[in-house]
């Protein structure tokens, strides 16, 4: 494969749709290759568990010698997996760090197996109602960790992050909540 995809729920649902993108560009000829998994998180990715962590990227890596591009997206696992602990800003950050520490070990554990290759990860648009939760709350709490992922991006050559902060919203709504792309409300 030319493109492989490693992360969670979001990565996993996000293969298919690359590839008929690339498809749909003309290039016939590049492949994407889903390594992801549902319920995947930062911390069992950048493991070593050979099921689900590094011997896993190495492993898939090695098998697809012709990849020059990783996309990623992980962490929202994590963050949920947190949720209960959304207002006490000691242990939010607590989890942002560890986060990225782990994002920073896959990335890193990527780019030694394979250099030149260029690592992607997309991050997540902001969430949809939590029952318990505030909204507000948990999107400033993303953003935090898109703001700590940015800067690691800044730091790391090979690898870059994107955030998306809203984009499904605006443009697709919340049809389970009654509201129409380009809603003010969003």
């Amino acid at each position: 494969a030319d493109i492989v995809v490693f992360g969670d729920s979001w990565s996993n649902r996000l293969s298919a749709p690359l590839q008929q993108a690339i498809t749909n560009d003309g290039n016939t000829s590049v492949t994407v290759l889903n390594a992801a998994f549902e319920g995947e998180r930062a911390d069992g990715l950048s493991s070593s568990d050979p099921a689900i962590g590094l011997p896993y990227i190495t492993a898939t890596l090695a098998a697809n010698p012709d990849a020059n591009l990783v996309h990623l997206s992980i962490g929202g696992n994590d963050l949920f997996d947190g949720i209960l602990f959304i207002n006490f800003d000691a242990l939010v950050n607590s989890l942002l760090d560890r986060i990225v520490n782990d994002t920073e070990t896959i990335v890193n554990h990527i780019l030694a197996q394979r250099p030149g290759i260029e690592v992607y990860h997309s991050g997540y648009d902001f969430l949809q109602p939590i029952p318990l939760t505030s909204v507000s709350r948990v999107n400033e709490i993303l953003l935090r960790l898109d703001t700590r992922l940015t800067n690691l991006a800044a730091a790391t050559p090979g690898y870059t992050y994107q955030g998306y902060y809203g984009w499904a919203q605006v443009n697709f709504g919340y049809p389970d909540l009654g509201l129409p792309p380009g809603d003010p409300s969003l």
